[in-house]
């Protein structure tokens, strides 16, 4: 009689994935309000960490980083706008 052969080992197990960063999420936080906030400074700052806290360039920092530039590209014409006519 034949005796089958023994099943084969089992895999090793997967490496453990490195830790997440929180930065991706804290430049998505900092950007949301710099579409919406209404006072005009912490706006403009919320918008200025998202796009330097996205230190990947995927998933939520992507979004922060998107957020933020959008921020800026529609508060500067406001803040130049209201530095001409007080001028």
């Amino acid at each position: 009689m034949d005796v089958p052969a023994p099943p084969p080992p089992p895999a090793p197990p997967a490496a453990a994935a490195p830790p997440a960063s929180g930065k991706p999420v804290a430049a998505l936080m900092l950007g949301i309000p710099g579409l919406v906030g209404g006072f005009v400074a912490l706006p403009l700052l919320g918008a200025v960490l998202a796009i330097t806290l996205a230190p990947t360039r995927r998933g939520l920092a992507v979004a922060g980083m998107v957020c933020g530039i959008v921020a800026l590209a529609l508060w500067i014409p406001v803040i130049l706008a209201a530095a001409v006519t007080r001028s």
